[in-house]
């Protein structure tokens, strides 16, 4: 148990899975804690055990069927984490929890692709270098990240686990994000816009319209 990076209380009795937990914490208090809630009668117990992930049988497997359908990249991550060290897992753990605020990492999966991240698309295009770094800069404040990892790559025949943020994206990469989904959000409508790709890899906010490039032509 002092070993262990985290533990899962699944049993079909709601008060073993309590015991489960407060034991559990007792031994380890820096342990992982899943539990399962079979019914909502003792909710407000599960709650106050401040578990860090709750999970219901019908959430549960809505939550498997929609991670599936919305991603083929969740399996092979889940399966290449299971054949990694517990060292390398406790690390990506302590990473996640750092976005956690009360609920666990949204999964968002994409592709690096003209026609889904045509800003981002036309920067490597024209020789530019982006960094997974760069990708979680955000593009309203650049000296901060954004409350997301990039957990898994998949790039033609090779797969990279919890890949380093000096890794290089390229074209036709795709990626398994962790975090808020509000963080995925904004750097899916980044990827779109040349402005706010600009400002993250530059610094610079250059101005878009034709009189800001009328004006910045005059200039120069």
């Amino acid at each position: 148990m002092t070993s262990a990076a985290g533990i899962v209380a699944a049993t079909p009795d709601d008060a073993d899975n309590l015991s489960i937990l407060i034991t559990a914490r007792a031994l380890n208090p820096g342990l992982f804690h899943v539990v399962l809630e079979n019914g909502l009668s003792s909710h407000s117990l599960f709650r106050a055990a401040k578990p860090d992930f709750i999970g219901q049988p019908s959430v549960v497997v809505a939550g498997t069927i929609l991670s599936r359908i919305a991603s083929g990249m969740t399996e092979p991550f889940f399966q290449s984490l299971l054949h990694q060290d517990n060292d390398l897992a406790r690390r990506l753990l302590a990473r996640l929890l750092r976005h956690q605020h009360e609920q666990p990492p949204e999964l968002t999966a994409g592709r690096i692709s003209v026609r889904r991240t045509p800003a981002l698309a036309r920067a490597l295009a024209s020789g530019e270098t982006v960094t997974i770094r760069q990708l979680l800069t955000d593009p309203r404040n650049r000296e901060r990240r954004l409350p997301l990892e990039v957990i898994y790559i998949r790039r033609q025949q090779q797969d990279v686990l919890w890949p380093e943020d000096s890794m290089p994206l390229a074209l036709g990469d795709q990626l398994l994000l962790a975090g808020r989904d509000s963080a995925a959000a904004t750097v899916s409508a980044m990827l779109e816009n040349d402005r706010q790709l600009a400002y993250v890899l530059t610094g610079i906010d250059k101005q878009q319209g034709w009189l800001w490039q009328w004006l910045e032509r005059r200039a120069g």
